[in-house]
């Protein structure tokens, strides 16, 4: 081939001595070169290279440190870049420089197109790439710029087959390219990945079963999915694992960091027991409230049946044989022993409330309240009451639940009127847009809710004042004395619209009558 004359190709312009030696260690694949340096033999046009950074072997296609001190024609076809070739030729010839584009599909696998600037220097060619057209016009990213953006670590790997057997076997994979984020992961690998090969890197001896992974979905074309633990003296982190073959045949594997999602799971699933440890709790409370409904309905009512018995002997048979004292003791044992009667009465329907499953259908709140007005009819007539009830809406519920929620509302109505005062109750209903609902009802599946409203002239209250405790068992705003009761009327009516997935509210001012809101599901 005869004597080669010396053709230096450079990648970009420097004469500074201590950047050739840094890039000379170097080899950059994702960002650009600092220079390349070939020798042309004379005659026959052919290249042997001396040192090649990664611009040049971008635009060759083929992994740098291969190159070195090898022949261009060991690697490429003759046919392949002639035209470059031809270029070098021509300005080593002429000595007038050119620049033009040439097209080749990297090492990285992405096909580009690389502007080119070739001029002589005395016995030496010049070579600058430039870079892509694209980064050369500034309209638009590389792709391998776009990829090294990505937060997930990607990488290409081509698979090396073995051709010793009938069937062809994954003996290995090379690494076409890996994206910051990917190097990143692996930041303590302590190798450059492009160029190199799987099986000897330090990723497969961290995770050789990676291996078996990227083989299966090469042989199958089936993605693989699943969770991969990377520690390499970093932070350790799960990294949700995805691997998936090209119409080439390589394999993209991307790795995107769960740990985050993990420690939210986690946190979920503990306080998913806590929840589920509350709810057996719950249950067993509700449990313990049944059996005290049998206790209170069967062994307290027995000796207090007793104490009724006997306190009507003494009223009835015995009242002329006791002094004016002793009746009175006994008519206060009689008021006390119905009162306590009463009381268990209200437990009782409390508790079923929270213990027994009621059955749900279509009710007509009209019925319900003209079935509450015949319960009352007694009351109402001593008081000369008026109860005006406007059309009422169906919903869906329990008709005895629904049926001591208005009782108890409009009992109370009755009840907590000024001495001498006429009681006039009036029943109302509206549909509400859900703006206006209460806090509590805001947190509910979307929905539409009815507003029956209870409203009354009665003494009123402060609301303010007793809201906390309003709604609470055995809670009373009054003395016995003046208005009786036990204290446990509102607590059933907000129990039972919570039953129906509703509420109750209140508005009352002192002097002015109250009205009671319930909500109730559309």
């Amino acid at each position: 081939m005869g004597n080669p004359s010396q053709v230096r190709i450079f990648s970009c312009p420097t004469t500074d001595s201590s950047a050739l030696d840094i890039a000379t260690d170097r080899i950059d694949y994702a960002i650009r070169a600092e220079r390349t340096i070939c020798d042309l033999l004379n005659e026959s046009a052919d290249l042997r290279f001396i040192d090649v950074d990664s611009s040049t072997a971008r635009l060759l296609g083929v992994n740098p440190r291969v190159l070195l001190n090898r022949r261009y024609t060991d690697f490429f076809d003759p046919s392949a870049f002639n035209e470059l070739l031809n270029r070098c030729l021509t300005v080593f010839q002429s000595g007038q420089p050119q620049r033009f584009p040439v097209s080749s599909t990297d090492f990285d696998g992405i096909k580009r197109t690389y502007c080119v600037y070739v001029d002589r220097h005395e016995h030496q060619i010049h070579l600058h790439c430039e870079g892509t057209t694209d980064t050369i016009a500034g309209s638009q990213l590389t792709l391998t710029d776009l990829l090294n953006t990505l937060p997930d670590a990607l990488c290409l790997l081509e698979p090396t087959f073995s051709d010793s057997s009938e069937q062809r076997q994954i003996t290995n994979f090379t690494f076409r390219f890996a994206n910051r984020s990917f190097e990143t992961v692996w930041s303590r690998i302590g190798t450059t990945l492009p160029g190199s090969l799987y099986l000897s890197s330090p990723i497969h001896s961290a995770q050789p079963a990676l291996f078996t992974h990227l083989s299966a979905v090469v042989a199958t074309g089936t993605a693989y999915e699943g969770e991969l633990l990377v520690g390499n003296g970093t932070p350790t982190n799960w990294y949700a694992t995805q691997i998936s073959r090209t119409p080439a045949g390589s394999v993209v594997m991307t790795l995107h960091n769960s740990s985050a999602v993990r420690a939210v799971l986690t946190r979920a699933e503990t306080q998913n027991q806590s929840l589920q440890e509350a709810i057996r709790n719950l249950e067993r409370s509700n449990l313990d409230l049944a059996q005290f409904a049998q206790v209170a309905s069967h062994d307290l009512q027995e000796p207090l049946r007793k104490i009724q018995v006997f306190s009507d002997l003494l009223q009835n048979q015995f009242a002329d044989s006791l002094s004016e004292g002793e009746r009175d003791l006994s008519k206060r044992l009689q008021v006390s022993a119905h009162r306590m009667q009463q009381m268990i009465r209200d437990l009782m329907n409390y508790s079923r409330l929270t213990s027994d499953k009621a059955s749900f259908g279509p009710i007509d709140l009209n019925a319900v309240v003209a079935d509450v007005r015949t319960d009352l009819d007694i009351l109402i007539n001593d008081r000369k009451a008026v109860i005006d009830v406007a059309p009422l809406p169906t919903v869906t519920g329990n008709s005895s639940r629904l049926r001591q929620l208005f009782q108890n509302l409009i009992a109370n109505a009755l009840k907590f009127q000024p001495t001498g005062q006429r009681p006039h109750v009036r029943v109302s209903s509206q549909r509400i847009d859900r703006a206006t609902l209460p806090t509590t009802l805001k947190l509910q599946p979307n929905r539409d809710y009815h507003l029956i409203s209870v409203s009354d002239n009665g003494i009123g209250f402060d609301v303010e004042k007793y809201r906390a405790k309003l709604f609470r068992l055995f809670q009373r705003l009054h003395e016995r004395k003046f208005y009786e009761g036990t204290g446990i009327g509102l607590a059933v009516a907000q129990r039972v619209a919570e039953s129906h997935e509703g509420t109750v509210d209140v508005r009352s001012t002192p002097g002015h009558g109250s009205t009671f809101d319930v909500y109730l599901p559309a």
